[in-house]
């Protein structure tokens, strides 16, 4: 019986930290997810002085650097985007990693509770028996030898 609760104790563990885990993920998809954001807010920046200075600037040059560092922006918007779904198919993932070790566990709670009830069982059996083996003998019905 110890071998059944040290198992659902241990499934509790594992949940746990899954669980942790899961959590963990969600914050560091949010964290990615903001900075992301934040990337698109410093990308409409760059476009906005891009398109301000475009009319001012004299030399083709300058122009490429603006539009080169539009670019870096631009990529580095997309990594983010990446980095953010990454992060939430990882909480998805660890969520269901969660769900399936809380059903195992609840599958052997079930398992213990039914095994517990045969133990019971077949203690009160086993006592009937002994009750109706020593009443037979009391009454020389069996012979204890």
């Amino acid at each position: 019986m110890n071998s059944g609760r040290d198992t659902a104790r241990r499934f509790l563990q594992i949940r746990q930290s899954l669980e942790f885990l899961a959590q963990q993920a969600l914050v560091d998809a949010l964290e990615n997810q903001a900075q992301c954001d934040q990337m698109v807010v410093e990308k409409s920046g760059i476009r906005m002085d891009l398109l301000n200075h475009q009319e001012k600037l004299s030399s083709g040059e300058l122009w490429q650097q603006w539009y080169a560092t539009l670019q870096v922006a631009e990529l580095s918007v997309q990594s983010a985007q990446l980095n953010a779904q990454v992060q939430a198919s990882q909480v998805t993932l660890r969520r269901q990693e969660v769900l399936t070790a809380h059903q195992e566990k609840r599958r052997w709670e079930v398992t213990v509770q039914r095994l517990e009830e045969q133990t019971r069982q077949a203690q009160m059996h086993l006592e009937q028996h002994n009750a109706d083996e020593m009443a037979g003998i009391r009454h020389g019905w069996i012979n204890p030898l």
